[in-house]
C-alpha cells in the first residue's frame, strides 16, 4: 500500500496560473494524496478557484493566511497536512502525469533520504521577452555529506520531502524565501541543514513539471540581485555559527563570482558580473541584521525588523 502523500501549492495572487496547476496535479497518474493550497492572495478569486475545485474533488483544501512569505505558508501547508511524505510545486507549474509518483517512488525506496528533487523544465519563451528559472539534473543521484550542496541546485517548484526530518531540523527558515526578510533561498538552505543532520538527498529527473514563470528582463535583474544577497544570508548564518561546511559553500560562491568576472573581463563581455559580487558581500553583511536561533540555525527577529 502506498504512503500517505501531501501535496501543497503555496499562491498570493495568481488565480490564472492556478487554473493550469490544480487540474495538472489531480490529474495525476498517483492518486493517494492531499491537495493543500495555502492562499496569501489578496483578493477573493483564487479562494473561489481552490473551492471550486474542492467541491469536485475531495482531495482539495483551501487554507488562508493573511500573511505574507513562502516559507511562512509552507510551514502553514506542513501544519495543516498528515502526509508522511509533503510535495511541493509552485502555482505556476504544470506537472506531468507521472511526476507525482515517480518522486514518491524515490524517497519510499531510500528510507534514509529526507528529500528529493525533480526536473523544473522552463516552458518556451522568446528570450527577447525574458527568462524562466529551471532545473534539470543531469542524472539520478544521492547526495550526502555537506559540501554535497555544491553539487545541488534542485528547487522548490519539485521538492519532496520526508516530514519528520523537516520538522526536526526546524522547518523553513521564514526569513527567507519569496516575500521575506531574504528574497529567496528558502529550499537551498533547508537542503543544507537536512544534509548537515546526516540526511541523503536524492536527484529525480524523471520526475518533471514545467515551469511557466516568465521573467521580463527589466524585473530580472534586480530580482537576481536580491537572489545573491540570500545566497550569501543564508550561508552566513552557518558561518556566524562556526559550522565549517557553511563557510566552505559562502567561499563557494564568491569563488565562482569572482571566476565570472575574471572570465568576462577578459573576454570583453558586458556585464562583467559585479553585481552578483557586490550582492554577495551585502548579503553577509545584512546576515548581521537578524540574531540566530543556535538548535536549528534559523533567523530570528523583532516585528519591527520584519516589518521594514
Amino acid at each position: 500500500m502506498s504512503r500517505r502523500v501531501s501535496v501543497i501549492v503555496c499562491t498570493r495572487d495568481r488565480p490564472q496560473d492556478l487554473r493550469i496547476a490544480l487540474p495538472s496535479i489531480l490529474a495525476s497518474n498517483f492518486r493517494d494524496f492531499e491537495l493543500v493550497v495555502v492562499d496569501q492572495s489578496q483578493s477573493d478569486e483564487t479562494a473561489t478557484i481552490v473551492t471550486d475545485a474542492a467541491r469536485q474533488d475531495a482531495r482539495v483544501r483551501h487554507v488562508r493566511d493573511r500573511g505574507k512569505g513562502l516559507s511562512r505558508a509552507r510551514n502553514i501547508g506542513v501544519a495543516e497536512t498528515s502526509g508522511e511524505l509533503i510535495v511541493f510545486t509552485d502555482d505556476d507549474c504544470e506537472p506531468e502525469q507521472d511526476w507525482l509518483g515517480t518522486i514518491v517512488e524515490a524517497l519510499e525506496e531510500d528510507e534514509t533520504a529526507a528529500a528529493a528533487f525533480g526536473t523544473v523544465m522552463p516552458a518556451p519563451c522568446d528570450p527577447r521577452d525574458g527568462f524562466i528559472v529551471g532545473y534539470v539534473p543531469k542524472r539520478r543521484q544521492r547526495l550526502t555529506g555537506r559540501l554535497a550542496k555544491m553539487r545541488d541546485q534542485g528547487i522548490g517548484a519539485n521538492m519532496a520531502l520526508r516530514r519528520q526530518p523537516l520538522v526536526d531540523s526546524g522547518m523553513f527558515d521564514e526569513m527567507l524565501g519569496a516575500g521575506a526578510y531574504f528574497a529567496s533561498m528558502e529550499d537551498q538552505e533547508i537542503t543544507y541543514r537536512l544534509l548537515r543532520a546526516g540526511h541523503a538527498v536524492l536527484h529525480v529527473p524523471d520526475s518533471r513539471v514545467l515551469h511557466h514563470g516568465l521573467r521580463d528582463w527589466t524585473s530580472g535583474s534586480p530580482l537576481m540581485r536580491k537572489t545573491y544577497v540570500a545566497v550569501a544570508a543564508a550561508y552566513m548564518k552557518y558561518a556566524r555559527m562556526r559550522d565549517v561546511g557553511g563557510v566552505c559553500l559562502l567561499l563557494h560562491e564568491v569563488r565562482m563570482a569572482v571566476t565570472n568576472v575574471l572570465d568576462s573581463a577578459i573576454h570583453f563581455r558586458r556585464p562583467i558580473g559585479l553585481g552578483r559580487l557586490v550582492s554577495l558581500f551585502v548579503g553577509m553583511w545584512r546576515s548581521f541584521e537578524l540574531e540566530i536561533e543556535p538548535r536549528n540555525v534559523v533567523y530570528r527577529t523583532t516585528s519591527a525588523k520584519v516589518a521594514r
